[in-house]
């Protein structure tokens, strides 16, 4: 499935910490990533933590040995509590983050380490845009949620051939769990989350593969300080237009933020994270970034944030690469329908293979509009540097911009329209490398979602993608898919 990111409504303000995306992709080749079902823009850090409800977390290996620590320390306090039990809809565990945690005005740090998407995806994608029709059970501080997710999908052209394009059917089952230990008035929260798929494809054996994504993630919030954390493995085999094939990935990421307010208008923000990235025969990498942020709240519906990030790159086989971006943030919420989260600025980077140094524009935006109650729309673009998986000592320059429309049929079923373009132009990162390859994809999808029962949701979708790919190492390709998704929740 393809990036890009539907429309929803922008709800009222409400706050909590930001939290990261799993995986984090350091410096890979371009994934095929979906974004969850929607938005939600708000000016951050107003009050108790959110209920990421669907993101990959820690699992207790022993809740009642926690449950049994935490009230010797005085239980109530950490833990209010809560109806014996309760089921509400939730967002499904997926490689993007769910709605609840893309909030937050530091969401756009963790997003810009995930490379934007043209290739194919992995099975966990296709049933994003059925997770807000999940449950999640709670018994005390306890939450949790169950799931078996399947698909179905036929590719015209499941290697991304140039040529002589294959076809396969694409089956894929699989379990989706999340738990999770305190709720939103929470002094302190855990949670894990584990998503499992068996590929199976009908024509291509050696395509065959389990991928799974395992999660752990947690904060704490005190009287002013608040902290979070995120640590995930996934292993996975996909497609990649970098490479021109499907590839195996393994991705190891931790992450860490902070935020403190110094006055009711004015806070600090501090954020860091390390991503390992591994792929089967194709180079992976290492990265490292620290982010700061000053933010001041001009307007009870505008925050202004300035910010630097400081990054080390360090791609296998290559030489090391330092930058530093100096970067403007506006959060903003209009009006009641209209949601802003965008930052700018200009990144410098060195190259220790003496390569001269260079100057990029860089920017992360989203903008949502829930236009009536049964229509939104939503804007993404992103531009930034990665560092090539296929082609050594070369990095592209990504820009990227995706259109989205949904549309309520009814009250379970909804329709998602979607357009989007990727120009990737690749550079040299040391002296003895020409380059001259230059990406052009784009991308079309639409697709249906229907709750049938309580526990139960259907989806269908077809898409059809195209990377325009020039130079002697480029690797045009052109592709329709269709498929069927069901979940059944437990």
């Amino acid at each position: 499935m393809l990036a890009h990111s539907t429309g929803a409504s922008v709800p009222p303000p409400a706050a909590g910490f930001p939290e990261p995306t799993l995986p984090l992709f350091g410096q890979e080749s371009r994934l095929d990533l979906s974004s969850s079902p929607g938005q939600r823009l708000r000016p951050p850090w107003s009050g108790p933590l959110p209920d990421p409800t669907e993101s990959p977390g820690f699992d207790p290996a022993s809740d009642q040995a926690i449950l049994s620590a935490l009230n010797a320390r005085g239980y109530e306090a950490l833990f209010p509590p809560q109806p014996a039990e309760e089921v509400y809809p939730t967002i499904l565990a997926d490689v993007l983050p769910a709605e609840s945690e893309r909030e937050g005005s530091n969401l756009l740090f963790w997003q810009a380490a995930v490379p934007p998407s043209t290739g194919d995806s992995s099975p966990f994608e296709n049933y994003a845009e059925m997770a807000r029709y999940s449950q999640m059970h709670r018994k005390g501080p306890l939450s949790y949620s169950l799931r078996l997710n399947t698909s179905s999908i036929y590719d015209d052209n499941i290697t991304l051939a140039t040529r002589d394009k294959r076809g396969d059917l694409h089956l894929a089952m699989g379990p989706a769990l999340r738990v999770l230990l305190g709720g939103d008035e929470s002094t302190l929260r855990l949670g894990a989350s584990y998503n499992g798929a068996a590929s199976w494809f009908v024509r291509t054996p050696a395509q065959r593969a389990y991928e799974q994504n395992l999660g752990i993630d947690g904060g704490w919030s005190g009287s002013r300080l608040t902290l979070g954390f995120r640590m995930g493995v996934q292993s996975t085999r996909s497609g990649s237009a970098d490479a021109g094939e499907r590839v195996g990935r393994q991705v190891f990421y931790w992450g860490l933020t902070s935020f403190y307010p110094f006055t009711p208008k004015l806070s600090g923000e501090l954020s860091a994270d390390v991503t390992r990235a591994k792929f089967d025969a194709l180079l992976g990498s290492r990265e490292y970034r620290a982010q700061q942020y000053l933010s001041y709240q001009l307007t009870p519906k505008m925050q202004l944030g300035l910010g630097a990030t400081e990054g080390l790159l360090r791609p296998d086989g290559g030489l090391q690469q330092n930058y530093e971006q100096a970067l403007l943030r506006v959060v903003a919420q209009p009006t009641a329908k209209l949601g802003v989260n965008a930052s700018a600025g200009m990144e410098h980077r060195h190259f220790e293979s003496g390569l001269e140094s260079t100057f990029t524009p860089v920017y992360n935006a989203v903008v949502s509009w829930q236009a009536t109650g049964q229509t939104s729309f939503s804007l993404e673009g992103r531009r930034r540097v990665f560092s090539s998986a296929s082609l050594g000592s070369q990095n592209y320059e990504s820009t990227n911009l995706t259109l989205s429309a949904r549309e309520m049929l009814a009250a379970t079923v909804d329709a998602t329209v979607a357009l989007g373009t990727e120009r990737a132009d690749y550079k040299a990162a040391t002296t003895t490398v020409q380059s001259t390859r230059r990406d052009d994809f784009v991308f079309t999808r639409a697709s249906v979602d229907w709750a049938v029962l309580k526990n139960c949701s259907l989806g269908v979708f077809y898409e059809f993608s195209k990377n325009l790919s020039k130079g002697p190492e480029g690797h045009p390709f052109q592709r329709n898919r269709a498929g069927l998704s069901v979940s059944l929740s437990f």
